[in-house]
């Protein structure tokens, strides 16, 4: 699945573009199944894009990155210049996505194309909720963003916070720490993985 690169146009620019359905876990009674989500590529030159993330930034608590992507993404519509950033979100909405509902946001990722095919993660976060507290309507947020990403690229990078549930998160997905303490993690595609391995 491709990029679209937004360009400053006269016309009139539309929302959120579609990438894909991904799958997370839905409670239903005391049990999770799985259900299709929808994984869009924010517009940062749309006004109700923009909103959507200004929303958020000031709703969800106890947040670590989401400020900084809605500040990052009115930069990028005050100039009108993305230079190679890209936000993605994780919603459950599954249509209109050119009016994105801010309390259907379910986690928001900020990248950044490092080179052809490789993504460099810069901010990450899902809907604090989500992070803090356990039984609640979704589970498998941040893994379902990332696996969304792994289908768009070989390569994608990463530096953590220094935590052990945020270490064990990427390790989970697949990812490896370049050197021990180091928090910089990589994943590769498969067939990059395992020479990957052997030379780290």
């Amino acid at each position: 699945m491709g990029f679209v690169t937004y360009m400053k146009t006269d016309k009139i620019s539309f929302g959120a573009r579609f990438i894909n359905p991904v799958n997370v876990g839905k409670l239903d009674g005391k049990t999770y199944r799985q259900v299709d989500v929808s994984f869009v590529e924010i517009n940062p030159f749309d006004a109700d894009d923009i909103k959507a993330l200004r929303n958020i930034a000031k709703y969800w608590k106890d947040d670590k990155f989401i400020t900084d992507i809605s500040v990052n993404a009115d930069m990028i519509f005050k100039e009108k210049s993305a230079d190679g950033i890209k936000i993605y979100a994780l919603t459950s909405q599954g249509d209109s996505f050119e009016k994105l509902e801010p309390d259907r946001i379910l986690g928001v990722i900020e990248t950044e194309d490092n080179a052809p095919f490789h993504i460099y993660i810069n901010r990450f976060q899902v809907k604090p909720d989500y992070v803090y507290k356990r039984d609640l309507e979704y589970s498998g947020i941040g893994t379902a963003i990332l696996n969304s990403l792994k289908e768009m690229c070989n390569k994608i990078s990463a530096i953590s916070e220094r935590d052990e549930y945020v270490r064990k998160f990427y390790e989970r997905n697949g990812f490896y720490e370049t050197s021990d303490k180091s928090n910089f993690y990589t994943w590769y595609k498969d067939y990059f993985a395992d020479i990957f391995k052997i030379y780290r």
